[in-house]
This record gives C-alpha cells, sequence and structure tokens, in this order.
C-alpha cells in the first residue's frame, strides 16, 4: 500500500533574508538558497557547488583567453 503525500508546490523567487524570514516564521518549509546560511538557526544541505562564469561577446579581446587577471578588468 502506498502512503498518502499531499504536497502543494509553490515557486516565490526573493532575497535571502525574506526567505529566511518566511521560513522562521513557518511560512513555508523550505528554500534553495545560495550564500551562507547560519547553521545556529537553520539546517541546510550543499545540492551542489557552482563557479561564477564572465561572459563576454565572441569578438572581444578576452574571448580566446583561457583566464583573465583581475587587473585586466581594472582598465
Amino acid at each position: 500500500m502506498v502512503p498518502e503525500v499531499n504536497i502543494i508546490l509553490e515557486l516565490e523567487t526573493g532575497w535571502s533574508p525574506v526567505l529566511l524570514g518566511r521560513l522562521e516564521a513557518g511560512e513555508t518549509d523550505l528554500s534553495f538558497m545560495m550564500g551562507d546560511i547560519d547553521p545556529a538557526r537553520f539546517d541546510s544541505i550543499m545540492l551542489r557547488r557552482y563557479g561564477l562564469a564572465l561572459i563576454v561577446h565572441r569578438e572581444h579581446v578576452w574571448a580566446d583567453s583561457p583566464y583573465i587577471l583581475p587587473e585586466a578588468m581594472m582598465r
């Protein structure tokens, strides 16, 4: 016998402090977040780490560069 499961899924996007406030107030059960989460206030599971990408037009001077030094961005 399969147990009855009652799931209601609602998608809300917003800034982390707002979503964390909803968790603390019991207005939502879970949230997908980016950034640091206070382990004293919340339990969290790391789903995946991701990198930050710098995207340029294919004709940009940096387009074929394997890496870009921070100093190059300051020019």
